[in-house]
């Protein structure tokens, strides 16, 4: 196995391992580059899930730490829903969790189902830890006009008000539902402000031009304010049409970009590189996508990481952030040290006051290697000191200052990022 699958191996065998146990672990460019990660809306580079209507999947996906999610509330009517079990009245039409058009073979979860997993202890409690971000995206196959007094039509603005009306009573003060699909200003006059305050997804060339720039609550543009961009040919090309005016009102405006469906890891990386060179959002960039979120945070850390560092990434690095898990089974800890990145030789040097201890590649993760540099334990059980480090990229030195932190664990053993990765999350 050669250099690249091998540390492409190991970063999925490391995002396996933190899906499975419940850990948030990421993968990081440091300074004003692009961060990765499958944690808590920490990162630069994440994910929303996307059309996971099988509910039987959301369990997972606590332990994966997701807090944006996609689903596909798809109207059909009454003679349809008269064939799904989970529907209590099919008199006029009902809301089926699925993307293309439902056949009456099968059952399918509801948008009950959906406010009943949401309102569960478990999910309220995970949902208290951090806030969610719930994107409904409705589907109308009828060619009525979604405004006119077509029964149909008629049906879908009844069912699509009960169903706010049902959010609404339940009180879910950490979960933000965002309008998509038929559901955006857009789609026609009669549901400009229907649903306020809920914010709508904008995407370019299909939503009017001004929506990216004004909040105008007239005629809607105000309720746009999710920069939802899809994947197109060059997969980057409605990106590129975003960077054009700067992301528009999006840029500042504390919401993500999203970016959806791309459809292979070169689509990905391409993605990422076009991101990494225009104005970055504070709050993030995901990707909306069907795979499961650590085969995303997989392809992405490819992009993000260190072969890359010589092209988009190279001006960006200015600061490399390192988090170290340690058990403190060595000696007195440093207060102050140098870590050395060193992209050619994939290794890792700690030179801490008194020794040097090298690492190379695979990096030690978890109980791969046995950590022979401990930090002191505080009273919290966290310690940190501040160094110097140099990333060595295949152009250039940046230079960086570095932040590392450490908490004793009982494993014994610690963990290093991969050289020129700003952070990653402690594994415990």
């Amino acid at each position: 196995m050669g250099t690249r699958q091998g540390a492409a191996a190991l970063r999925l065998l490391v995002l396996l391992v933190c899906g499975l146990l419940g850990l948030s672990c990421s993968l990081v460019v440091g300074g004003q580059g692009v961060e990765l990660t499958g944690g808590d809306d920490q990162a630069d580079i994440s994910f929303q899930i996307h059309s996971f209507n099988d509910l039987g999947l959301l369990p997972q996906l606590r332990w994966k730490r997701a807090t944006w999610f996609k689903f596909d509330p798809h109207y059909m009517t009454s003679d349809f829903c008269t064939s799904q079990s989970a529907i209590a009245d099919p008199s006029r039409g009902c809301l089926v969790l699925n993307h293309d058009r439902p056949v009456a073979l099968r059952q399918y979860n509801t948008t009950d189902q959906l406010l009943a997993l949401l309102n569960s202890t478990r999910w309220r409690t995970y949902a208290a830890q951090r806030q969610l971000h719930v994107a409904l995206c409705f589907k109308f196959d009828s060619g009525s006009d979604i405004c006119s007094d077509a029964q149909d039509a008629s049906d879908w603005r009844y069912t699509v008000d009960q169903l706010f009306d049902r959010i609404a009573a339940l009180d879910l003060p950490n979960v933000t539902f965002v309008l998509d699909g038929v559901a955006v200003p857009a789609s026609g006059p009669c549901l400009i402000n229907r649903w306020s305050p809920w914010n709508a997804t904008y995407i370019v060339g299909q939503n009017p031009a001004q929506g990216a720039l004004d909040n105008n609550r007239t005629n809607g543009d105000e309720t746009y304010q999710i920069n939802n961009m899809p994947a197109s040919h060059p997969v980057a090309a409605k990106l590129q049409a975003m960077q054009a005016i700067d992301y528009g009102k999006f840029l500042g405006n504390g919401q993500p970009f999203l970016f959806w469906e791309p459809s292979d890891e070169p689509d990905i990386a391409e993605t990422i590189t076009t991101y990494a060179n225009g104005s970055l959002s504070t709050t993030g960039f995901r990707f909306a996508i069907n795979i499961d979120p650590l085969q995303i945070a997989h392809y992405a850390s490819y992009a993000a990481g260190p072969s890359r560092l010589s092209t988009a990434f190279d001006a960006r690095v200015n600061s490399i952030e390192a988090d170290v898990a340690s058990a403190g089974t060595c000696g007195a800890c440093p207060v102050s040290g140098t870590i050395l990145l060193n992209n050619g030789t994939h290794g890792v040097e700690v030179h801490p006051a008194n020794s040097t201890v090298q690492v190379d590649a695979p990096f030690a993760f978890g109980g791969d290697q046995d950590c022979h540099v401990a930090l002191a334990e505080s009273s919290n059980g966290h310690v940190a000191f501040t160094a110097s480090c140099q990333a060595l990229s295949a152009g250039a030195n940046a230079v960086a200052s570095v932040h590392a932190l450490a908490r004793l664990a009982p494993a014994r053993k610690c963990a290093y990022q991969a050289p020129g990765l700003r952070k990653q999350v402690p594994y415990w």
